[in-house]
């Protein structure tokens, strides 16, 4: 187990690490940061430093070689208990960027590509302070008329309904390691985005904890390792799948080894009616609403590829961090190793979530990852 070196956790100016006993951050595709401080108050923090207006947080710490700055914000206190020794209570994060989401309007209009129309969203909420990479070019595109709604609301619209050219879905989310900043990519090039050991070439590995010889005189070895892998479900729901049309259409699968694109004829059939309503084009003049398709089977194809890939969901619970693992990148999983433990269910996964959790022990904040991983099948 490793723990982390030079730990500062500032709530507004004040470094509260030493009252922090623990801490949870998580990151997930499907969105931002957010996280919850554990926290034992002797010398009430609470009111004195916390009022109305929710402070900013940011956490600071090295692992292995790597430092990690995390901007977060507060978003409200819960659990408090309070003793004749204190208080203790939790403090809920949430990044600076879903704050912004929340809180900002948009009453404009916007034509291009899905990007072009995220950009002038994000400038309009996040100003230039917050970054945001654009690691997939998508290609659909139209006017977005938004009625004065939530910006939130409005991203997420537009991010539901792009895809990119190889006809998949697109996800916008952060990672803890870069700093606050927000990133806009395909599904098909998340399938791409493999995490490699040190010689560059080969999948790092997520493998079960086996203490031996070699954990003795090469600690590091254990970094990716976990205490126990659990199959959350394989194909879960299936019934219901087919009766919403998810498996009875045309679909784009992918193969995360080899990165490549196959077209599957529909097997499934179902009678149940799935009905969907255009937009009125009277809105858009002579222009194309961004929700829009260019066709109802290209429309139906990226959603279901995007429900698809979370088919098989595994979690490798307890494992050694790994410096700079994210989201969003793809990782070699041996839940085994014996003639007995191999399974169908071993091999490449998307990393879909990060619960990072640090636990205070003997002085020192020891850290552990639960990682979610998906794939098709």
């Amino acid at each position: 187990m490793f723990s982390l070196n030079n730990l500062t956790i500032h709530v507004g100016s004040v470094d509260i690490s030493k009252m922090v006993t623990a801490m949870s951050l998580y990151e997930s595709i499907h969105g931002d940061i957010k996280g919850t401080l554990y926290i034992t108050d002797s010398i009430n923090f609470f009111d004195t430093f916390i009022n109305k207006s929710m402070p900013s947080v940011e956490i600071v710490y090295d692992y292995l070689g790597t430092k990690t700055i995390i901007p977060l914000i507060g978003n409200g206190i819960t659990d408090q208990v309070i003793d004749k020794n204190g208080k203790k209570y939790n403090l809920n994060l949430i990044s600076i960027s879903a704050f912004n989401k929340s809180i900002v309007k948009i009453n404009s209009v916007f034509s291009g590509t899905s990007n072009d129309i995220l950009i002038g969203l994000w400038k309009e909420t996040q100003g230039n302070l917050i970054g945001l990479n654009m690691n997939t070019p998508a290609v659909s595109k139209g006017k977005y008329i938004v009625p004065n709604i939530p910006s939130g609301i409005a991203i997420s619209n537009v991010v539901q309904s792009a895809y990119d050219e190889n006809k998949t879905g697109m996800f916008l989310y952060q990672r803890l390691s870069e700093q606050g900043s927000t990133r806009f990519v395909s599904l098909h090039d998340m399938a791409k985005s493999k995490y490699y050991e040190e010689d560059g070439k080969t999948c790092f590995k997520l493998h079960n904890r086996y203490i031996d010889k070699s954990v003795i005189t090469d600690p590091g070895g254990t970094v990716g390792s976990c205490d126990n892998f659990r199959l959350l479900s394989y194909n879960d729901n299936y019934t219901q799948k087919i009766a919403g049309g998810l498996w009875g259409k045309k679909v784009n699968q992918f193969e995360l080894d080899q990165s490549k694109k196959t077209t599957l004829e529909s097997i499934e059939r179902t009678e149940i009616d799935s009905p969907s309503y255009k937009i009125s084009q009277m809105l858009y003049d002579n222009g194309v609403s961004l929700f829009t398709p260019e066709s109802k089977i290209d429309s139906d194809a990226i959603q279901n590829t995007k429900y698809r890939v979370f088919n098989t969901t595994l979690i490798a619970e307890g494992t050694v961090p790994v410096p700079r693992l994210s989201c969003g990148m793809v990782v070699d999983v041996e839940q085994g190793g014996s003639n007995l433990s191999r399974t169908k269910s071993d091999g490449e996964y998307i990393i879909a979530s990060i619960n990072h959790r640090y636990t205070m022990n003997d002085g020192e904040m020891n850290y552990t990852q639960d990682i979610g991983l998906t794939r098709e099948w």
